[in-house]
């Protein structure tokens, strides 16, 4: 197998089995032996499902399992597919949800449980509005990202070439707050780190890395 065919390697996640490449192909997977040594495999996608990496990594659920959004393109219908196992196991949902790990939004209202359980009051739907979680604090505590509008859709407002104002959001369990705005398109590449006690923000269209002083 060579790395053409595997099309492009998204970022790694690691999980109690070892660690997995999502990639346009499929899954490649390191697993650690009884005996100290490592074991590379590879499992294709299942037939009809296809991966949607614009929404964030794969959820990380409270059992240690990674499930990653695709979409059945049979059943024209979003599903998440449980990663590292031979067998297709999924869980199928109303709408997709943007993803840092264990935080997930449904437009832009956090959830901690299982992205495919529906929420137990109202509708967010009207929100007109989509948080993309960028980078989760250890614990699921909070979680900074980017929101925007997303009248035309998920998946239009993710991949948009055109300039959008998008806000600089810090979401927390016990606040919430819009720090910054910028303008660029393609938000998702967006980039958020920490470094020397700041929070910086980077975007390819931006002409200065921002940074904000963070609380000790």
């Amino acid at each position: 197998m060579t790395a053409a065919s595997l099309g492009t390697l998204h970022s790694p996640v690691t999980f109690a089995r070892g660690i997995l490449w999502p990639c346009d192909r499929g899954q490649l997977m390191v697993r650690k032996r009884i005996d100290g040594g490592y074991e590379a495999s590879f499992l294709p996608w299942p037939e009809n499902l296809m991966p949607k990496f614009a929404f964030g990594c794969p959820y990380l659920s409270r059992e240690g399992d990674l499930w990653q959004l695709c979409l059945d393109t049979r059943q024209d219908q979003y599903v998440y597919l449980k990663l590292g196992i031979p067998r297709v196991d999924i869980q199928r949902v109303s709408s997709p949800r943007t993803c840092s790990g264990t935080l997930n939004f449904r437009f832009a209202a956090k959830f901690k449980n299982e992205p495919w359980v529906e929420p137990e009051h109202g509708d967010d739907g009207a929100a007109g509005s989509l948080m993309i979680p960028l980078l989760e604090a250890p614990g699921g505590v909070a979680v900074v990202g980017v929101k925007i509008d997303a009248i035309a859709g998920f998946e239009q407002a993710l991949e948009s070439t055109e300039r959008v104002r998008a806000l600089l959001v810090l979401d927390g369990d016990a606040i919430t707050s819009e720090f910054a705005t910028i303008a660029v398109s393609e938000p998702l590449r967006t980039r958020m780190f920490v470094h020397d006690g700041h929070l910086f923000a980077y975007h390819p269209l931006l002409r200065r890395i921002e940074g904000w002083r963070l609380d000790q």
